[in-house]
């Protein structure tokens, strides 16, 4: 069955609340918008909170204001592409 040796929701429920509760909301330039808990890895997604210059940060703002002694999470960058009709 596919869903034999996977966790089960409440503990995995758990792990993710308490990772969320470790991540730290409030990156200067950025806003979290989302998190995404799946197992084994828990996602944050950052935007910018306005274009640089106007309140908005670069990306290297980021990992000296989420980074600690006991987290150390992968930062990953991802440039929207522009739409095929431009």
């Amino acid at each position: 069955m596919p869903w034999e040796r996977q966790p089960i929701g409440g503990v995995l429920l758990e792990a993710c609340v308490e990772e969320i509760m470790n991540f730290p909301t409030k990156v200067a330039g950025w806003k979290v918008t989302s998190f995404l808990c799946e197992k084994g890895h828990i996602s944050a997604a950052l935007d910018r909170d306005g274009s640089l210059g106007t309140g908005g940060g670069s990306y290297n703002w980021i990992e000296p204001q989420i980074v600690r002694d006991d987290f150390h999470p992968e930062i990953i960058t991802h440039v929207a592409e522009p739409p095929d009709d431009v």
